[in-house]
């Protein structure tokens, strides 16, 4: 059995803004890759667990996601919205850039082309 990695994922809080990296750059979900779910639960949890309320998720690793982690992006939107909070993205290589415009997410999402900007937008 696959254990789980803990590195999927890094954090750090700037200026009060909580940043979260993924540093997987194959999101997928399969028997073998447990990256999608658990790049989800630590998403989720920094929502639920952890307080986060203003979020910046950089993506700028993330060269394939499947379509559940762009619904997974959706759902954690919802979440910190109804907690209060907001949520925004950065650094998205072009390929990733172009499959969100192609399903009408970057009507959705707040997309910056790189952290501080991001930041600054908080």
């Amino acid at each position: 059995m696959t254990q789980p990695r803990r590195d999927r994922l890094s954090t750090e809080v700037v200026d009060g803004v909580t940043v979260v990296s993924i540093e997987s750059p194959q999101i997928i979900d399969d028997l073998d890759n447990l990256a999608l779910q658990e790049v989800r639960a630590g998403l989720y949890s920094l929502v639920a667990e952890g307080g986060a309320r203003r979020l910046l998720v950089n993506l700028s690793k993330v060269e394939y996601a499947s379509t559940e982690f762009y619904a997974s992006l959706v759902v954690l939107k919802k979440r910190i919205e109804a907690a209060g909070g907001s949520i925004k993205f950065c650094c998205l290589q072009a390929d990733v850039a172009e499959i969100l415009k192609i399903m009408g997410l970057n009507r959705v999402f707040l997309i910056y082309p790189d952290e501080q900007s991001a930041l600054d937008s908080f």
